[in-house]
């Protein structure tokens, strides 16, 4: 039998009717959990949600955007009273405690702004989604404590397109000016979120020493 054609699969399909992935996943999650003292380490990764982290994953948000569905914009995080942190500390400590996320943080408002106006304006992916301006901090927060877990060219801080190109062009200069031949391959993965088996990305993100917590939260 052979494998059905990308473009006629579904957009979406359930990860969890792989039961190979599914195994595998959580057999790797108890092994992680034994050796790591589940309860330590959900208490290691909780002190490292600090004020100092999430004042500056506040500063950082991008300021005149539109408000989420909770009515918010960047501007009310960062004008509002240096209490507010303490409350956002305390709320995302107990998501991580509880391994529980809000509804409300997966939830988003589609706005008529066109992303590609050459592109089919009947597709509703072709509109931008407005998020719920706090769980923005909270992936900022998240993506903070954890980028010493990736090191991903042209998705790094402070790095772009032109420096991922400069990398190729370099690599091909290399082999180039040594007489060797280069070949290329591209993968149009524009759709990969909608069709990942987010089990093996469980396991994946589990062998690269995300945390636990992370995890958990992620599941949810």
């Amino acid at each position: 039998m052979f494998p059905t054609p990308l473009s006629n699969r579904p957009a979406y399909y359930s990860s969890g009717d792989d039961s190979s992935a599914v195994d595998e996943f959580l057999h790797k999650y108890e092994s992680y959990a034994v050796s790591n003292s589940k309860s330590a380490d959900t208490q290691k990764f909780c002190a490292e949600v600090s004020v100092e982290l999430i004042d500056g994953c506040i500063r950082h948000l991008h300021v005149g955007k539109a408000c989420g569905p909770d009515s918010l914009s960047a501007e009310h995080l960062l004008y509002a009273h240096p209490r507010l942190i303490v409350h956002l500390k305390l709320l995302f400590g107990l998501i991580f405690l509880h391994g529980f996320v809000p509804d409300e943080f997966g939830s988003g408002i589609i706005v008529p702004l066109i992303k590609d106006k050459s592109g089919n304006v009947n597709d509703t992916h072709n509109y931008r989604l407005i998020t719920p301006v706090i769980s923005k901090v909270f992936e900022n927060m998240i993506l903070s404590i954890c980028q010493h877990c990736f090191i991903i060219v042209g998705f790094e801080q402070n790095m772009g397109c032109s420096d991922a190109i400069f990398d190729v062009k370099s690599t091909v200069n290399y082999f180039v000016e040594r007489g060797s031949r280069v070949y290329a391959a591209t993968l149009d993965v524009k759709k990969a979120f909608d069709s990942v088996n987010y089990f093996k990305m469980f396991s994946t993100l589990l062998d690269a020493g995300i945390p636990l917590p992370v995890v958990d939260v992620m599941c949810n």
